[in-house]
């Protein structure tokens, strides 16, 4: 039902029917790598080029989020992570406590965090409005 609505929105959109970190992870990080997504009538946009002048923003740093990093980090890229409950001293890697900050500072953030009435609906308008131009946000929560 949700993936028709999307598509009535021309917005791509994935489903991921079994869940783990393996599955997860990959997923996400393999759309990262993806060169050429068909958007129909839409206008390609450049993929961002992966290295030390990037920053990737994982919000959520559990199981997940770490497979996300332990993925890219090869990568050479800078990250930046927001996760209120997990803290791990991983290369590359540095923390915010404030999650706009996260948003302002990342040319792609990426979501691993579970729903919960605390954080429904974090991800707003003048929270998106602190992204860079074409950055790009993932959302694997």
């Amino acid at each position: 039902m949700q993936q028709r609505r999307h598509a009535q929105r021309r917005c791509p959109c994935w489903r991921v029917e079994q869940r783990g970190p393996l599955l997860v992870d990959s997923s996400t990080s393999t759309r990262l790598l993806a060169e050429d997504i068909p958007l129909s009538r839409f206008r390609k946009h450049e993929m961002l080029e992966l290295g030390p002048d990037i920053t990737i923003g994982i919000v959520g740093l559990g199981t997940i989020g770490t497979r996300v990093y332990e993925l890219l980090r090869p990568f050479g890229c800078q990250f930046l992570a927001w996760s209120p409950d997990t803290r791990k001293d991983l290369p590359q890697l540095s923390y915010t406590n404030d999650v706009g900050e996260l948003f302002q500072r990342s040319n792609l953030v990426t979501l691993h965090c579970k729903l919960t009435p605390q954080n429904y609906g974090f991800v707003n308008g003048p929270l998106l409005h602190r992204m860079q131009p074409g950055s790009i946000l993932v959302n694997a929560a």
